[in-house]
């Protein structure tokens, strides 16, 4: 604490200096960067690129945040990847956790969790200082794209780029700093061709856009389904938390959906523990958070009619495909990383950001049972082509040969 006395024309401080100021972390993480290094890097990239040759890796090193949910979609598919690499070409494979964890107890954890859910890969963790040589160095979330920046014992440099991320801030430091990442040069993997296209705009170096998978084991459409009915279920992905599903209008939609429709339709929010009533929807929907398994979430999603997905970054979200696959009508919004494979009125609901014209859109479908039998029938037939097996391959090839 600090005062200030004011006595005549003397002032008076007493007590101790206020302490400056802590910076977000998102800000001092990628300090440790160098200019040195900086530079290491550019030229590092240039050699890359001159030699412009095939490669089929032998190691890997991983760079990647820590997530205790193996499921959630970003780090699922990192680890896919991985397995895919490692199924196709036998390689090493080495993690480096970052921000590293603070003790060897949580190591020894989420190798558990992770061996738990992937039991065929095979890896070990590894800090880069003591990684004497790798074929190719991988980096994922936007934070370790600076510590493969500093790490040149490798052959190739590849950045698996799942969305983009210098919207998941508000303009400033931290987004500038996201952009810097886009221009270190990296072999870039990304899943839309509107991504692709922003973050090949950073650089020369090739991108290249998948198609991931969905487990159609786990989401498929029930064997016997008519939308011709008086009672309809709709679900959501419902996290306030988090801004880019657009939870805020979604919660608008379903009081002008129940205002309009009331018992005729259900509606169910997944995703996220909170509280209808704080939200002014007690009475409206049905919150049941965070779903305890992946075979329950997918028998919700064959159990219901209607699923919103909205999403504000230049991609898709895993429950655009899961929704698909299940036979749901897709109500989703308009922006150019959906464009790849949904088409509004063939196999999904592409509506304008407007919360009375999606429920109107809604209601009209509703009210068209032959509608969505054909938009269903075009959402599974859609997610014929997301296959891991085919994306695997196509990544793989990629590596090799960066045609």
């Amino acid at each position: 604490m600090r005062l200030k006395l004011k006595i005549g024309r003397f002032k008076i401080k007493l007590g101790y200096p206020q302490e400056p100021a802590a910076f977000p972390c998102e800000i001092m993480l990628p300090q440790s960067l160098t200019a040195r290094q900086y530079d290491e890097n550019k030229t590092f990239v240039e050699t890359m690129l001159q030699r412009n040759e095939t490669l089929v890796p032998q190691s890997c090193l991983c760079f990647l945040p820590y997530c205790p949910n193996l499921e959630a979609g970003g780090i699922k598919t990192i680890f896919l990847m991985l397995q895919a690499l490692q199924d196709n070409f036998g390689i090493r494979l080495l993690i480096n956790v970052f921000p590293p964890l603070d003790k060897a107890e949580k190591y020894a954890e989420y190798a558990a969790a992770i061996r738990r859910r992937f039991p065929e890969l095979d890896f070990e963790f590894a800090e880069p200082d003591k990684v004497e040589y790798v074929d190719i160095g991988l980096c994922t979330l936007w934070i370790t794209a600076f510590e493969l920046a500093k790490f040149n014992r490798c052959r190739q440099k590849y950045y698996l780029v799942q969305d983009y991320e210098t919207l998941f801030y508000p303009s400033g430091s931290v987004a500038a700093l996201v952009d810097e990442t886009y221009k270190f040069g990296f072999y870039t993997l990304t899943n839309s061709q509107r991504l692709a296209e922003i973050v090949g705009s950073f650089s020369q170096t090739a991108v290249f856009r998948y198609l991931p998978g969905v487990d159609k084991t786990l989401y498929y459409p029930p064997a016997a389904k008519s939308f011709a009915k008086d009672g309809f279920q709709l679900v959501f992905y419902g996290r306030p938390s988090n801004p880019r599903n657009c939870f805020e209008l979604t919660a608008l939609i379903c009081r002008r959906l129940k205002e309009a429709l009331g018992e005729k339709i259900k509606i169910v929010s997944v995703g996220e523990d909170y509280s209808p009533r704080q939200y002014g929807l007690h009475g409206i929907v049905e919150n049941r958070g965070r779903v305890g398994s992946m075979r329950e979430l997918a028998e919700l999603y064959r159990q219901s009619d209607l699923g919103i997905s909205f999403i504000t970054t230049p991609t898709f979200s895993y429950q655009h495909l899961e929704y698909m696959a299940s036979g749901l009508c897709l109500i989703t919004n308009e922006q150019p990383g959906i464009s790849d494979f949904i088409r509004d009125g063939e196999n999904a609901v592409v509506c304008p950001m407007i919360v009375d014209v999606v429920a109107r859109r809604i209601a009209e479908l509703l009210a068209s049972p032959r509608q969505m039998e054909k938009i269903s029938r075009g959402a599974v037939e859609t997610t014929q082509n997301f296959d891991w097996e085919k994306c695997a391959a196509s990544v793989c090839r990629f590596v090799e040969s960066k045609k």
